[in-house]
């Protein structure tokens, strides 16, 4: 392999890692975002006991979906990284790295999805975790009562987004 090829690579590959790292990076301004408003409303509030008891069960139920999400992602992440450094191993063949390649942009188009379908719901005002796997999509709702209604509600949103291409799970926690 000459050197302009080894160059190509070795840039295409830092290329390709960083701007997997930006896709995956969590937005920090809605972080601050929510923060600011949640104590904002607490100032407004007339019952500042009352609200922090709704709060403090808020913000629980809030970092178990955070969490929850970010297991996901940090497991995509891993994934990414494992074909990431087939791409960069040397000792690969072609065929192996145009694999890694491929199965590398689908993990992003999954980690698109994924954040389109959470952005989608939480305009709906339904706070969820989105995990797709290579044919299921598992939803999981948060801070919603179970019902029939509310889960044909999002497997409607959820399948006019990704099509038919995924089967839709929905579990309520």
């Amino acid at each position: 392999m000459n050197r302009q090829a080894l160059a190509f690579l070795t840039m295409f590959s830092l290329v390709l890692m960083l701007s997997v790292y930006y896709v995956t990076l969590p937005s920090d301004t809605e972080t601050v975002m929510k923060d600011t408003q949640v104590a904002t409303v607490k100032k407004q509030s007339k019952n500042e006991e009352e609200q922090q008891n709704e709060t403090t069960s808020e913000k629980e139920e809030q970092s178990e979906q955070e969490k929850l999400q970010e297991n996901i992602e940090a497991k995509k992440q891993e994934e990414m990284n494992e074909q990431s450094s087939v791409i960069a191993d040397e000792q690969a063949d072609e065929e192996e790295k145009q694999k890694a390649l491929a199965s590398l942009e689908v993990l992003k188009e999954q980690a698109n999805l994924q954040e389109t379908i959470i952005n989608t719901l939480k305009e709906l005002n339904i706070e969820v975790a989105v995990e797709i796997n290579d044919t299921t999509c598992v939803v999981t709702v948060f801070k919603q009562q179970e019902s029939k209604e509310l889960a044909k509600k999002i497997m409607d949103t959820v399948t006019s987004i990704t099509g038919k291409t995924y089967l839709i799970e929905i579990m309520f926690q």
